[in-house]
This record gives C-alpha cells, structure tokens and sequence, in this order.
C-alpha cells in the first residue's frame, strides 16, 4: 500500500501504525485524531509520517484506512470519508461488534469504496496513544468479516498486507463474530464488572478484602480497569449477544451454585476438570 490512513490514534491506532512502519509496509502513514497533542505523540513513537484533524483530507490519496475511532462513530466516519476515497481504496473498521456496524455502511457506501468490517483481538487495560505498541498485534487473532456484497480482490489484498503484521487472520461472517466476541470478551467483562462490584457493595469485609487481594483476583478482573467508554459501546452495540451469553453464563453459575449447596464434591471436581481442560485446550499453542 502506497498511503495508508488510519483515524483514531488510540491504543489500536497507534499500534497499527507503529507495526506497520516498523514493517515498512507503506510509503506513508496518515494519522488522523481530534487533537493535535495526541497526534504530536504519536509522530514522536513513530505511528505516522504525517497528520491532521481533517478525515476527509487524509482519505482522499489513500490505498487503505483504517477506522479506529470509538464503536459509536464507526459507520458515520466511513460514510463521511467514503465520498471522497479514490477508486478501490479500501476501508476496514477495528470495531468489537461488526453486524450493526457492517450492515449500516454497506447499505449506504458506493460499491467502488471497499468496506472489509475488522477486529484486531488485542489490548491492555492501559488505553491512549501513549499505552501504544509496535509488538500489540504480533500473534494476535485479528477477525474479518466479509458479506456477500464484499469485493474479493479487496479482501485478498486486505488479508495480505494484515499477515505482514504477523496476526492471525480469522474470517467469520459478522453475525456470528458477535457472538463469539460476547463469549469470549464481551460477557468476560460483564462478568469482571459484577466481581468486583460485588465487592464494592459490601457492608462487612470489603477493606478485609481489599488488602488480601492478590494475583488471583487481579488476573480476573483486569478488564474491569479498562476504557469506559469502549465497555459502553460493547454492551449497547452487541446487547443481543451479550444478554444470550450473560443468561447461559447464569445457567452456568447456578449449577455451580447447586452443587455446592448439595455438599457434591463428585460433581464438582468434574465441573472443574471440564473448565480446566477447555482452558488448557485454547491456549496450548501459545503456552
């Protein structure tokens, strides 16, 4: 790619932008974000070659844009910039909900502008440009979700320059991206939130408990620290998915619930091993 154009220099932005340098994968890097401070350090980490507050202006001569702004502005940023994008160019999202998303700039883009709905599955509980890291993306699962109406030759070129950043490309249609996203990120954060709210309602205990939390409760409720803003958008964006996934989460929970009541230890130990086997499963490659 020639230009690349990327509005948003957050977290994922700024990562993008510093991979994509690193791996010298463009002639030139567009940042685009509201403020001028923001983009200032993101030149100084290395994330762009160039910058302004006008995304409309840094569409114009790009091969490929990203959108990184928040869930909320997705859609009416790239129907904003998709009426003055050359011919081909294409235009992919960073977005952790992709139907709405997808459904709403297809039904209202040229079919000369190609939209390829993404979501890079990395992060931190740290957020912003300065939390931004070349080494973000490396070995993460990175999910496009191509319909009927994507262009095939856009989606190659896409998965092609992507696999330069060494992700692992996933392609799933966009319905039931939300899905495994409520399972596996969003119902996840839901459940961190309410962990540690139970905590904070407390009358006895709370403080106790305050001073011999250790790593244990640390590692499951990491997400509960993250971006506001961006858990918002999850619950509102992806509520159907969500609420399926928080009710079989429930279901889950209420057995558990059940057989320690019952004293069962039989049962117990085999709910364990299930949970213990499957976890091993998903992260055996990378342990």
């Amino acid at each position: 790619m020639k230009t690349v154009t990327i509005i948003g220099m957050g977290l994922i932005g700024g990562s993008l932008g510093m991979a994509i340098k690193n791996k010298d994968l463009a002639e030139k890097v567009i940042g685009v974000a509201r403020s001028k401070e923001h983009l200032e350090e993101a030149k100084k980490k290395g994330a762009l070659d160039e910058y302004t507050i006008d995304a409309v202006e840094a569409s114009k001569d790009a091969d490929l844009i990203f959108v990184t702004t928040p869930m909320n502005i997705i859609a009416s940023t790239v129907k904003t910039i998709a009426g003055v994008t050359k011919k081909g160019c294409i235009i992919t999202d960073a977005g952790s909900s992709k139907a709405s998303i997808v459904e709403e700039i297809e039904r209202s883009i040229s079919s000369d502008v190609h939209f390829i709905g993404g979501h890079p599955m990395a992060g931190t509980e740290h957020q912003g440009i300065r939390a931004a890291t070349k080494f973000l993306l490396e070995g993460a699962n990175y999910v496009l979700t191509p319909t009927g109406k994507t262009n095939p030759e856009a989606l190659e070129k896409l998965k092609v320059f992507l696999s330069a950043l060494d992700v692992n490309i996933v392609v799933m249609e966009p319905k039931m991206h939300d899905l495994a996203v409520a399972g596996i990120s969003h119902m996840p954060l839901a459940v961190a939130v309410a962990l540690v709210n139970t905590i904070n309602d407390l009358e006895t205990g709370k403080e106790e408990m305050l001073k011999v939390a250790a790593s244990g409760f640390r590692d499951t409720t990491r997400i509960a620290a993250g971006n506001i803003d961006m858990g918002k958008d999850m619950f509102t964006t992806n509520k159907a998915a969500v609420l399926e996934m928080i009710e079989k989460f429930k279901s889950s929970l209420n057995k558990l619930e059940h057989l320690i009541k019952e004293g069962n230890t039989e049962k117990i130990t085999k709910e364990l091993e299930r949970a213990k086997d499957l976890r091993i499963k998903m992260y055996a490659a990378n342990s």
